[in-house]
């Protein structure tokens, strides 16, 4: 690098300012290139079992490579005599295995354990002065309800899906069993519907286990196109055994001769169409439930206040004859797809507000706290001892605790209303986990089965 420069002390102070400046970006690049070439070597290498080094009579091996060990196996087992070397800014020791655990997970806790926020008792409830006309939100508030017409809607769309390859409900025998022994109104059948092959995550598997834990439902049936898949997945069918069925369902085209889509307004009409045929409870997989619905399962339908102007649909207790539910429908014959959530919460806002004895409304304990109230699910710790359920609005984790899905591992000790509730739904106890034997495992389901 060849610099120019006068005598001035300026021109002198610029050009070690740029050498200084060239010095500093070689050596990154040089890093950068040095880490790259560790890097590839490292995964070249993954799962070479390097013999432990003698170091003052003693076998040890380094942090590093016993951590690759266990990425590559996670049923590595050091052996009794060897030690794990551990360094940091006062210098490095070596550990025997229990040790190494304790020390790690005193780690582990520090960074994840941390409190999330103050302590939230209650949200405010929403004020009925909040509430805006219902009126204008329906076609036409006072239409009746033409059964034949529904039935016959309902009789294409269920030949349709026949016609499609998919299952006849009424040909399930698990299911007409499971209505059989119903000894509430709302029988104890628990649907989930999703469209699309499903990876399960940890928040599907919170809502998934919490219903097996505190609804122990008789049956619980997974609409679907496309078998779910992962660990999640696997530890769920496990835990369900012959609980869990899996319904081939293929994703609506259309409602009353008006095309559909939009696959979330697609999901939309297919609980609307299962819930006439067979009724029982309606989740979302992100619905996580945190105490028995058997308390409003004597009801004709149950729906969530969600906010001063929507029901949630993300939750669904009904019969199969419940009149809100079949003008809910009916309602429908004016879908429009691009309009994003007025048929699927706003409709039965409205009909609650005019026909508000056909239907009984929870306020504050299903979808509280709501989509704007999210940061009391993740940034904070809201009080949800008396909600049946908790709807995670999951799409939202990333911008609220910045990560796109947590870990088993940070769950088990995360102090946020999220954590808590992750504790509760799969392990049934919120209070924060030891996790000191998770230090050396990357076994998941095991720690779901456990």
């Amino acid at each position: 690098m060849r610099l120019r420069c006068g005598t001035s002390s300026k021109c002198r102070t610029r050009a070690f300012l740029s050498l200084l400046c060239f010095c500093i970006l070689s050596l990154i690049g040089y890093q950068f290139v040095t880490s790259q070439y560790e890097i590839d070597v490292k995964r070249r290498s993954l799962c070479v079992v390097q013999p432990p080094r003698l170091k003052n009579g003693v076998k040890s091996v380094a942090e590093e490579t016993f951590l690759t060990l266990m990425t590559c196996q996670c049923d590595y087992k050091l052996p009794n005599d060897v030690t794990i070397e551990v360094g940091g800014f006062l210098g490095r020791r070596d550990l025997t295995l229990d040790e190494y655990k304790v020390f790690q997970a005193k780690r582990f806790v520090d960074r994840f354990g941390r409190m999330r926020g103050s302590k939230v008792s209650s949200l405010p409830p929403i004020q009925e002065k909040d509430y805006s006309d219902p009126y204008p939100l329906l076609h036409d508030p006072h239409q009746k309800i033409e059964m034949e017409e529904i039935k016959a809607e309902l009789q294409r769309i269920k030949q349709q899906h026949l016609d499609w390859g998919d299952d006849d409900l009424g040909q399930i025998p698990e299911l007409q069993e499971a209505l059989n022994r119903s000894t509430t109104r709302i029988p104890n059948i628990v649907h989930f519907v999703y469209f699309g092959c499903l990876k399960v995550r940890v928040d599907h598997y919170m809502a998934f286990s919490g219903v097996l834990r505190y609804q122990k439902p008789d049956l619980i049936l997974f609409h679907t196109n496309c078998e779910p898949t992962g660990e999640y997945w696997e530890a769920f069918k496990f835990l369900a055994g012959t609980k869990l069925k899996i319904v081939k369902r293929s994703p609506p085209k259309s409602v009353w001769g008006i095309d559909i889509d939009v696959v979330e307004h697609k999901a939309d009409v297919a609980r609307l169409e299962i819930l006439l045929e067979v009724g029982g409870i309606y989740l979302d997989t992100d619905s996580v439930v945190l105490t028995s619905l058997q308390t409003l399962q004597d009801n004709d339908l149950v729906l969530g206040e969600e906010s001063e102007r929507t029901l949630g649909n993300g939750v669904i207790l009904t019969t199969k004859d419940s009149w809100f539910l079949h003008r809910w429908f009916l309602e429908y014959t004016y879908f429009k797809d691009g309009d994003w959530a007025h048929n699927s919460v706003r409709v039965p806002w409205a009909l609650w507000r005019i026909f508000p004895n056909q239907i009984t409304v929870v306020k504050s304990m299903i979808l509280r706290p709501n989509w704007r109230e999210v940061k009391y699910i993740y940034n904070n710790r809201y009080n949800w001892n008396n909600n049946y359920v908790m709807h995670l609005y999951s799409r939202n984790l990333w911008r609220y605790d910045g990560v796109v899905e947590r870990t088993l591992k940070e769950l088990a000790v995360l102090q946020s209303t999220y954590g808590e509730v992750a504790r509760h739904a799969i392990w049934g106890d919120a209070r924060a986990r030891d996790v000191t034997e998770w230090i050396v495992t990357c076994n998941i389901t095991e720690k779901l089965l456990t």
